[in-house]
């Protein structure tokens, strides 16, 4: 857990503040954050269609509370890139909502859990969101301009964070995990 203290001038608004991994129990909390920040159309959004049937990845995925109240929540996903027979893992960062923009919560919750993610090996991770906010935490959009969705997508926000260089697939599918897990089962099956 980050304590308060060890946070940007600007997010020490409480000693009681902590940055921990979400939990089972948040569901209903982080639900309700979802919902006032980005709406009940957030589930058209082509993030959520990638999202769909899959559960947020253990370890990166957490939330900032405060006496028992939710302030931020940012959640990783798995997902894939299929470039004909080949599928790569990804990991889908989405969405990041506080219940107080401008405090640099949101910041400190995607520094933490991209901390997270480096330390335990997490692979090259995907988002859609502005550079601007993005860029400083090492994500980009060289490489994603010829990937497809299953929605629409601004290209300039499709952006991707890896640790190492990858010699990326120009034309590529971003898939939810559990249509490449069909998509290589379909390969397997034809090859054999």
């Amino acid at each position: 857990m980050v304590a308060a203290r060890d946070r940007p001038a600007r997010f020490d608004r409480s000693a009681d503040v902590l940055i921990r991994p979400a939990e089972p129990a948040d569901a209903e909390a982080i639900t309700a954050l979802l919902e006032a920040a980005f709406g009940p159309t957030r589930y058209k959004r082509t993030a959520a269609l990638l999202r769909r049937g899959a559960l947020p990845i253990e370890g990166p995925s957490l939330v900032a509370s405060e006496d028992d109240g939710l302030l931020g929540s940012v959640q990783f996903w798995p997902i894939a890139l299929v470039a004909g027979e080949i599928v790569l893992s990804l990991t889908l960062l989405g969405p990041l909502a506080v219940a107080m923009p401008g405090l640099g919560i949101g910041r400190a919750l995607l520094a933490a859990s991209l901390g997270v993610a480096d330390r335990i090996g997490l692979g090259p991770i995907l988002l859609i969101g502005d550079h601007s906010y993005y860029g400083p935490f090492g994500f980009a959009a060289e490489a994603t301009g010829g990937w497809g969705l299953p929605g629409p997508v601004e290209r300039e926000r499709l952006l991707l964070r890896e640790r190492r260089p990858l010699a990326w697939p120009v034309v590529a599918q971003v898939v939810a995990a559990d249509s490449a897990s069909a998509a290589t089962a379909t390969m397997l099956a034809t090859d054999g």
